[in-house]
């Protein structure tokens, strides 16, 4: 969830030499141990080999890390919204919407 974070807060970044600094940053504290300790899900090879190559050409574009990102959504997806969506939370949020529903019906 770092990486994620780290990410959208990267792409927001107006300076070329600020987006190079942070870009460094993400990869060599966040994507690089992650990496070699291969916890950042079936993050593929590819996509890592992308971003460092650009990283050492000096090509910092605000959608350096895009894939990645699309990546880690697709899983935080897959992995807690099954989860969240057979929760008992799930169930209560739902019931609350249908009060909401009957109450703002009642009203109008």
């Amino acid at each position: 969830l770092g990486i994620f974070k780290a990410i959208i807060n990267y792409e927001n970044i107006a300076t070329l030499d600020l987006r190079r600094r942070k870009a460094k940053e993400i990869y060599d504290q966040l994507v690089f141990p992650n990496m070699l300790a291969m916890s950042i899900g079936d993050l593929s090879k590819a996509i890592i080999d992308q971003v460092s190559e650009n990283l050492r050409g000096g090509r910092c574009t605000p959608d350096l890390f895009s894939a990645m990102k699309e990546h880690l959504a697709a899983l935080l997806d897959t992995l807690y919204m099954k989860q969240f969506s057979v929760s008992n939370e799930y169930v209560r949020y739902c019931q609350w919407k249908y009060m909401e529903l009957l109450e703002s019906e009642k009203i109008s």
